[in-house]
């Protein structure tokens, strides 16, 4: 038993593709912290709420005094740790949670479902196929409950679409068509990606042969190996990303939660045309991150992807190391010296003599450069 309050943000909350945090100014200016901080820990303290943005879950930072120290950016983090932690309360999941970034956590976290819901509905609408909006509408409910309890006087609350969907009305798509979150820059896109049109996503998955046909998730006894399609190197559909990551994360004793064809990441996995291998070595590499930063969320297939990207990157090439100028032979030598502006080794000159003037305008070069 634990003494210590739920977590103020659902453990799946997660806005690191929201590139922009609302402030309310007057809030922050009012608040004893600032007014009562110096230099180092009002930057410290602002440092550390824009940092909580972006973990999972948001609003939320890890117990490890080490890493708040890095997070903080401060170069004084125990003289300053007192006061920059005010306001900062722990939780029964073990992290740390700030109520004023939790409440405005809740906000854009509810916008992003809501965009979700509503994307959902309206390819259900466009495809004529039937969709189970339940596991969404439980996480709306749960993220509208908490921002009840720290905040009941949210505008995000009245919201139109957010009461229709509290009493279990469907909302018209057209009706509410999915919007940009408001702690979005305006150049990013909206959450609700369509399928690409002209290509192999135009038709809707077809859920009334699901797990027949062609293309299953084969690989464990218990189904969940990396998923094999016609040919080992032909791109996965939506249908075989999804199948594979929710049976990944059931092995790891994780529940998977909105992952389905219809899904806008998984849409833009599929549009990678992510192969089997590519697809399990990027989840491996996901949750080797997870597991080096103590991050036990659930895997998302934006996550996923990241890695799939960054596996596709072409390595730098590696250079050589530096020869060793006692190692150079005289012509090596002679041809650094042309190029370090100093010319060739002088007559009668030793060999130890021009390797010293060599490093000496070496050094002269590192100096102007500092």
């Amino acid at each position: 038993m634990t003494d210590l309050p739920n977590p103020l943000t659902p453990a799946d909350c997660d806005l690191r593709d929201f590139g922009f945090m609302q402030i309310d100014v007057k809030r922050l200016l009012s608040s004893e912290t600032w007014v009562l901080g110096t230099g180092e820990e009002r930057a410290a303290a602002v440092a550390l709420w824009l940092e909580s943005w972006h973990q999972v879950p948001a609003g939320s930072l890890p117990e490890n005094d080490r890493m708040l120290d890095h997070l903080s950016q401060s170069k004084k983090w125990k003289s300053v740790k007192a006061h920059v932690m005010r306001g900062w309360l722990k939780c029964s999941d073990g992290r740390f949670y700030h109520q004023v970034v939790a409440e405005k956590a809740l906000e854009a976290w509810i916008e992003k479902l809501l965009n979700r819901f509503s994307g959902a509905v309206g390819n259900a609408t466009r495809w004529n196929v039937e969709t189970d909006t339940g596991p969404l509408r439980a996480r709306l409910i749960e993220a509208v409950n908490l921002l009840t309890e720290i905040a009941p006087r949210s505008k995000t609350l009245t919201k139109k679409r957010v009461l229709q969907i509290l009493k279990g009305s469907p909302s018209d798509p057209k009706d509410h068509p999915p919007e940009r979150p408001y702690s979005s820059p305006p150049e990013s896109p909206p959450d609700e990606i369509p399928p690409p049109s002209n290509s192999r996503h135009e038709s809707p998955p077809d859920r009334k042969g699901e797990g027949e046909g062609e293309f299953k998730t084969i690989g464990s006894n218990n189904g969940s190996g990396p998923p094999r399609a016609r040919d080992e190197n032909a791109p996965l559909a939506a249908a075989e990303i999804s199948d594979a990551l929710v049976a990944w994360e059931r092995d790891r004793g994780k529940v998977a939660r909105n992952i389905t064809p219809a899904q806008e990441q998984v849409l833009e996995l599929a549009a990678l045309d992510v192969t089997a291998a590519e697809l399990r070595k990027a989840y491996d590499a996901a949750v080797a991150d997870r597991d080096a930063t103590g991050d036990p969320s659930p895997i998302n297939p934006g996550f996923v992807r990241t890695f799939v990207e960054k596996h596709r990157r072409p390595e730098r090439p590696k250079r050589d190391p530096p020869i060793p100028l006692n190692s150079m032979t005289d012509i090596q030598l002679n041809a650094l010296g042309k190029e370090l502006g100093i010319g060739e080794s002088r007559i009668g000159e030793y060999r130890p003599q021009f390797i010293a003037r060599i490093l000496q305008k070496q050094d002269e070069i590192r100096g102007r450069i500092a």
